[in-house]
């Protein structure tokens, strides 16, 4: 097994699916111990690209893949043995990035910037979803497939195309405390969370030569890397689980 490191988008970049094995868990990370400093990993190097200055590579995390048997014109899928959460979190993140450069290529229509935002969302659409011909559709667009407890709502946050349509789809609940659980699934909230965030620092790099959408990509594209491992295929015990120490950790 020798691990390869390989940045975000050369991870999605292929025509593959990553297909989460039915006995590994759901989805679980949440905001204070997962999406914000997955998120604070993403900002700081996107932050120090918008800026004009050079960043360094940094580590994201770890996967360890084993190979799947495809058959006929199925596309190529590798079972996740470790890593879901970190994957399928990247998903929704990379949703959440494709659907704010359509909504900023919406409002620029006609202007010169059109046209640099167009070529940004050509370059971010593809990290999302499988093109091609494939045994089945439906399922096989998707980057990601998650365990039967999660598919609807991941397809539904990939497919939604703007945090307002999610909302219509599953309406926020008013909490009568501070402390009440928010009754949306989690991946719904990963979508809004990174997406307000998405925003906000588009907000603060404003002034920036370029659009801040695109140092997010470039972000992306070089410099925040994941280590992949790959396995041979295996028939895993019905007891195996992903470690959950590695899938809660903050930085690998």
């Amino acid at each position: 097994m020798i691990p390869t490191k390989l940045s975000v988008v050369e991870v999605f970049t292929q025509t593959k699916q990553y297909a989460v094995p039915l006995y590994q868990r759901a989805y679980v990370w949440g905001r204070e111990g997962q999406w914000e400093p997955f998120w604070e990993d993403v900002e700081s190097i996107a932050s120090t690209l918008a800026s004009g200055k050079g960043a360094v590579p940094h580590f994201l995390g770890a996967v360890v893949l084993a190979q799947h048997d495809t058959h006929g014109i199925e596309i190529a899928k590798r079972d996740v043995i470790d890593g879901q959460q970190r994957l399928t979190t990247l998903q929704v993140l990379l949703a959440a990035l494709r659907d704010q450069i359509t909504e900023a290529g919406e409002a620029v229509k006609g202007t010169p910037a059109e046209e640099s935002l167009q070529d940004l969302s050509d370059s971010v659409a593809p990290l999302t979803r499988n093109k091609g011909m494939m045994h089945a559709p439906d399922v096989e667009r998707h980057k990601v497939w998650p365990t039967n407890t999660d598919r609807p709502v991941f397809v539904s946050v990939l497919t939604a195309g703007s945090p307002a349509a999610l909302d219509v789809r599953f309406p926020p609940a008013k909490k009568k405390l501070k402390h009440d659980p928010d009754p949306r699934p989690p991946l719904v909230e990963a979508y809004q969370y990174f997406s307000t965030e998405i925003r906000r620092f588009c907000a603060a790099h404003a002034a920036s030569p370029r659009h801040p959408l695109e140092a997010i990509f470039r972000a992306f594209q070089t410099y925040l890397q994941i280590v992949a491992s790959a396995l041979g295929r295996i028939d895993p015990p019905p007891l195996l689980r992903s470690d959950p120490l590695s899938d809660h950790s903050r930085r690998c």
